[in-house]
């Protein structure tokens, strides 16, 4: 997959899985490596990017110790059970107009429901991010 993306804007959910089945199996060999095995890892994604760190850690639960999700798609993942310990970060501008509000509140249910979940909403952002919540991500990070 070229570009700026992880998998074509207007996929279905399938190949949107599959296309992040294929980098997070990539990424996950590596840091599987006893090279890492002892450091702690953390994913960090912005949209397209927060929900493939999500599928990073539905597939490999063990594996990573926290994610930070910015402005991720849930599309899809309604019903979705996840079984971690993996903390994670999730985060909105009030005024994100790409992801739609439903897909917003499916990322917060199925995250709270998995437990460890941060979650922080930034009035007047879009689809960005700001400096309010780079300051959030540096305390999530040191409490981790």
């Amino acid at each position: 997959m070229g570009g700026n993306y992880w998998y074509p804007d207007g996929c279905g959910v399938d190949e949107r899985q599959r296309e992040c089945a294929a980098v997070g199996d990539a990424v996950a060999s590596l840091l599987d490596a006893s090279a890492f095995a002892h450091r702690r890892k953390i994913l960090i994604g912005f949209s397209q990017g927060g929900y493939l760190s999500y599928r990073l850690v539905k597939v490999h639960p063990t594996l990573f110790n926290a994610a930070i999700l910015l402005s991720p798609s849930f599309m899809g993942e309604e019903q979705a059970a996840l079984d971690s310990t993996t903390r994670f970060f999730l985060a909105y501008g009030a005024q994100d107009r790409t992801i739609p509000l439903p897909d917003q509140q499916t990322a917060h249910q199925v995250l709270e429901r998995a437990g460890h979940l941060t979650y922080r909403e930034y009035s007047g952002m879009a689809h960005a991010i700001c400096d309010e919540e780079i300051a959030d991500i540096r305390h999530f990070l040191r409490a981790i």
